[in-house]
């Protein structure tokens, strides 16, 4: 879909659901401004804030390309009848960089009607030293950019389109990332960069991409590293440059080759290129380049034949897009490893839908025992083991909840070529903000031996089992506008209607059917990006919810509920014709994102970073449980529309030396900040108001301006 129309559906919807739920004025308001901002503003989105430019311009004040003390970039660049307004956007971006470390290495293969191209580039070489320009013959887009190479003396080469515009820090960036990884011992011959579209102002961008760190299977699907691409001219020069029988594809072709030789590659999280959209650029799309996707599809086979591997290249879902359909050589042998204590309800569930489901029939379940206390336990394993052909149980000698050593353990009973780990662990989930002992009901979590973490989201605590499924929307935040539960839960609502269901949208953040509450939902805003997630209680044990969490008795009044069982239901009760989890999971699947689905999963490396850091941060009592704090003073209010604020002042020597705010309430901005101006303060009314002078407290607690936020710190 055309990126312009899709973003008109988005708001288009986002009105509709917005006048539905704050009525037409506040549609209007909301409206206006954003027209005024995106017609008439004149932010530079993705572009870096004035000052950070200045201040490299003056670290660099004075250096040139050969002291400056970052690695010196090559940029390569053919040129081919370039339009002369393309041209200089291009060299005025190159010229214009905070840093002198680059050069331009431009391979002229434009036809003798459009001799005006080396023309404009003699008259840029006449006032700076490091351009260098030869005349070529056009042998296409590979041998060209081989032919700029041969002009490149810097250690790194970087590719760039004739018609795209370099980020004015491009150059300074990837010289300071170099030397960082170089730094920390790390891998510093291929790095890239994020990027974004345009049509004619890179301050008004039409989107961005923003890319994941190195990921091997996606760069199988296509080509996400694109540009800005710094890589090591020896290592270019090894792998022999691009291959001209890929033309189309050149670039892609290149990289494979090159993650072939360094083993992976480093991403810079920063928007250092802008891609031009226009007629016959791959940017607005294919169309306009037919040979790309036999190109790339060589260069995939090409690359599985060098790397030793056996495959099938298929079109992916969307063009540009493959999917390589491995071959499956012999017949493995997978080993299912599955930890358990006591949860003998969710095992069967997962035993039945294994054997049930399992079109391969060279596979085996090796049941991990964990410490279990229930002797009605023992007695399903010899049941299991009878109903099961081929089912064992392993009993793991240590003490304590360690899934990777229970897992490693289990290991050691398989048979087979691979494995496959399932968890099937009871959770209860705190927000952000909130106080760990007061959402949790100790003694019952204890009992039940039921995990306790935080997330990085605000929102209030829910409890986790098999009958709960989660779902993720990563997405760009857009306006503060755009910043609204609604964005989100209008989707998921419609799903659940499309089974028949009474869904609806509650509150700030709840999602009922017929008046129960089946799903909560919280987000967090990281710079321009947003992370919406929630639960949908499918076939959760509603007596596990109600016993592990403590539920505060002044929702109870403002939401005019008795009790914890009464306010929830599961979704499955509801359905007029029945269907079990994986047959929901796949309704939402399609429902959600139909033919854009697409699949992919974490390297090794990048799992081996995320318990690396679960186990630095989040499975810490700091985190889960220290960030809950003591206090001198506790002020404490629900507000409509907004949650559960909770203040705890600290005051010394008749001053405030601290304010933590904790609660289920959401926020565009992290409240710490805001905290921070009442230190010093008195804790009085005056006090407050000369702290929250000129602040948008809004930001910081949804809806909730100066004044109220102040009548909750005096009176609570």
């Amino acid at each position: 879909m055309n990126v312009r129309l899709k973003r008109a559906r988005e708001l288009a919807g986002y009105a509709v659901q917005l006048t539905k739920d704050e009525g037409l004025g506040t549609m209007l308001a909301r409206g206006a401004g954003f027209v005024r901002r995106r017609c008439f503003g004149k932010k530079a989105r993705y572009l870096p804030a004035k000052k950070v430019l200045e201040a490299q311009r003056a670290e660099m004040a004075g250096k040139n390309f050969e002291n400056c003390q970052l690695s010196t970039i090559s940029v390569l660049t053919p040129l081919y009848n370039t339009p002369e307004v393309f041209l200089r956007q291009f060299l005025d971006s190159f010229v214009n960089q905070t840093a002198p470390n680059g050069e331009l290495c431009l391979a002229d293969a434009s036809d003798a009607a459009h001799s005006s191209v080396g023309d404009i580039v003699r008259e840029y070489q006449a006032k700076y030293q490091h351009i260098v320009y030869k005349k070529i013959e056009n042998k296409g887009i590979a041998a060209n950019t081989n032919a700029a190479a041969e002009l490149a003396s810097g250690e790194y080469l970087a590719l760039a389109d004739h018609d795209d515009i370099l980020a004015p820090h491009a150059m300074y960036t990837m010289g300071q990332a170099i030397r960082q990884l170089r730094e920390a011992g790390e891998p510093d011959g291929f790095l890239y960069s994020d990027e974004a579209l345009f049509t004619k102002m890179i301050e008004k961008p039409l989107v961005a991409h923003f890319k994941p760190d190195y990921a091997p299977d996606y760069l199988l699907c296509c080509n996400y590293i694109c540009h800005l691409a710094v890589f090591r001219r020896e290592l270019f020069e090894q792998v022999g440059g691009e291959r001209p029988e890929c033309d189309g594809s050149q670039d892609h072709d290149l990289f494979l080759r090159l993650i072939e030789q360094v083993g992976g590659a480093a991403h810079v999280p920063q928007v250092l290129y802008y891609w031009r959209v226009h007629e016959g650029s791959t940017s607005g799309g294919t169309d306009a380049k037919p040979y790309v996707a036999k190109a790339a599809k060589k260069a995939l086979a090409d690359h599985l034949e060098r790397t030793g591997r056996t495959g099938t290249i298929e079109d992916g879902l969307y063009p540009s897009t493959y999917r390589v359909r491995w071959d499956i050589v012999g017949e493995p042998k997978v080993s299912i490893l599955i930890p358990n204590k006591d949860h003998t309800e969710d095992l069967e569930k997962c035993l039945q839908s294994i054997w049930k489901k399992t079109t391969w029939d060279r596979f085996e379940v090796i049941v991990i025992e964990n410490n279990s206390t229930d002797p009605a336990t023992f007695a399903y394993y010899e049941k299991a083991r009878q109903r099961y052909d081929g089912l064992k149980v392993v009993t793991y000698p240590g003490k304590g909840f360690n899934f990777s050593a229970i897992n490693n353990f289990g290991r050691k009973a398989a048979e087979g070529d691979y494995l496959l780990l399932w968890q099937n662990d009871n959770t209860i989930v705190v927000g952000q903000n909130q106080n760990t002992e007061a959402e949790i009901n100790r003694p019952f979590v204890e009992e039940h031996h039921i995990n306790v973490v935080r997330r990085s989201t605000g929102g209030g605590a829910v409890y986790h089992d098999l009958g709960n499924l989660n779902y993720s929307f990563i997405t760009d935040a857009g306006d503060k506008e755009s910043i609204s539960m609604a964005r989100f839960t209008h989707p998921v609502v419609e799903a659940l209607k499309g089974l028949g269901l009474q869904a609806e949208a509650s509150g700030r953040n709840d999602i009922l059917v017929e008046g129960r509450k089946v799903s909560g939902t919280a987000q967090r805003l990281c710079g321009n990006r947003i992370l919406h997630h929630g639960t949908l209680l499918f076939d959760a044990n509603p007596d596990m919810v109600a016993g592990a969490l403590q539920v505060d008795p002044e929702k109870f009044r403002s939401k005019s509920t008795k009790s914890v069982r009464s306010r929830i239901g599961n979704i499955r009760s509801f359905l007029k014709q029945d269907m079990d989890m994986p047959a929901f999971w796949a309704y939402l699947k399609d429902t959600l994102a139909g033919s854009g689905m697409v699949f992919d999963a974490l390297t090794p490396q990048e799992l081996g970073e995320v318990e690396k850091r679960k186990a630095e941060k989040y499975d810490t009592w700091e985190w889960n449980y220290g960030r809950s704090p003591a206090c001198t003073m506790l002020r404490r209010r629900r507000v409509d529309g907004c949650g559960l604020i909770e203040a705890y002042i600290t005051v010394e020597h008749g001053l405030v030396s601290a304010v933590t705010f904790k609660g289920d309430f959401f926020s565009a901005e992290e409240p710490e900040a805001l905290a921070a101006r009442f230190v010093g303060h008195t804790p009085d009314r005056a006090g407050y108001t000369a702290a929250l002078d000129g602040v948008e407290t809004a930001r910081y607690f949804a809806g909730l301006q100066a004044d109220e936020l102040i009548d909750i710190l005096c009176e609570g």
